[in-house]
């Protein structure tokens, strides 16, 4: 018998039968505390973040093993990593959906710049602008 904690189909994988020895693959759970008050999981964050800079920069894997990571806070590391390098395509699309409002939408006086301000939507296109970045900063 296999006498562990965990079911062996759940812990270990690439074996037949009962040969839990030969398996190719192993399943490593480390509990850490998680709390419902955000303020009480910092030791276990910061335990996390040093493990998964561990494994991917200091561990030097000697068995020559693929190890894969998955942390409670990796969605939350993986879209904050996305959302920092798509910053320019962003600005570059909002830029371009203020022109497009400014210029389909109203005229350009070109002897009265004033008036741009008004016929030409700029205000309706900069409102819609910051409409759009203040619902992403409160989300």
């Amino acid at each position: 018998d296999y006498g562990g904690p965990s079911m062996p189909n759940v812990v270990l994988g690439g074996y037949n039968g009962k040969e839990y020895t030969n398996a190719t693959a192993l399943l490593v759970t480390f509990v850490v505390n998680n709390y419902v008050d955000e303020k009480l999981n910092g030791p276990a964050e910061a335990w996390e973040k040093r493990f998964v800079d561990f494994i991917h920069n200091e561990y030097d894997n000697p068995l020559n093993l693929s190890i894969s990571i998955n942390t409670q806070r990796s969605v939350e590391d993986e879209v904050n990593r996305e959302s920092a390098a798509d910053e320019l395509t962003i600005a570059i699309s909002y830029l371009l959906m203020f022109l497009y409002i400014a210029f389909t939408l109203g005229q350009i006086h070109i002897t009265n710049p004033i008036m741009n301000l008004v016929d030409a939507k700029f205000v309706l296109g900069l409102s819609g602008v910051l409409i759009v970045l203040s619902a992403v900063g409160a989300s």
